[in-house]
This record gives C-alpha cells, structure tokens and sequence, in this order.
C-alpha cells in the first residue's frame, strides 16, 4: 500500500505496547519501534490487491514455505534487500482482488 508520507502518523497504541508512553515520537520512530503507522483517515482499498501468504497457523503450508516468508520478515526489518526473498515469494503464490 502506497500512502504519502506526509499522512503518515505514529501508532501510539502499538508504541503503549512497547511501554513508550510520549507523544513526542515521529511515525519513522514509530516504524522503528513497531513497525506500524497510523493515518487519520480511512484507506480506500477499492480494486487492491492482496496477497496470502503462509504463516504458523496456516498448516496446509510445507515448512519451506513458512521459512521462505519468515526469510522475507527479517530481510525486512534488519533493512536488506528483500527483493529477491520477495521474487520467490511472487512464483509461488498469486495476488488476489479484494
């Protein structure tokens, strides 16, 4: 989902979770403590696209699989390029219209 960043604020519920407390957080520290955001408004998902991707309650996945998507979570969060994890992902599984 593409939103422009000056709609972007920082999730204080998630950063509650994280036991920070001060309305002084920017929402790229927001994403850097919990990696979530918040917008003020609602998000027109009309003719999105989505894609299902195995997790550890989905059994009918091979363990391949989960390792696979788990692969792509940490390439993300520790900022690696992600594109080839993300390549093998799109082979194996299709987008879906909402």
């Amino acid at each position: 989902m593409e939103i422009n960043e000056d709609k972007l604020l920082p999730d204080y519920d998630d950063l509650k979770i994280e036991k920070i407390k001060s309305k002084d957080v920017t929402w790229k520290e927001s994403i850097a403590i919990c990696k979530t955001v918040r917008v003020d408004e609602d998000v027109n998902v009309n003719k999105a696209e989505y894609l299902m991707l195995p997790n550890t309650m989905n059994h009918k996945e091979t363990e391949d699989n989960l390792n696979l998507v788990r692969e792509l979570s940490k390439s993300e969060v520790q900022s690696l390029d992600a594109n080839v994890v993300l390549k093998e992902i799109l082979s194996k599984w299709s987008w879906q219209k909402l």
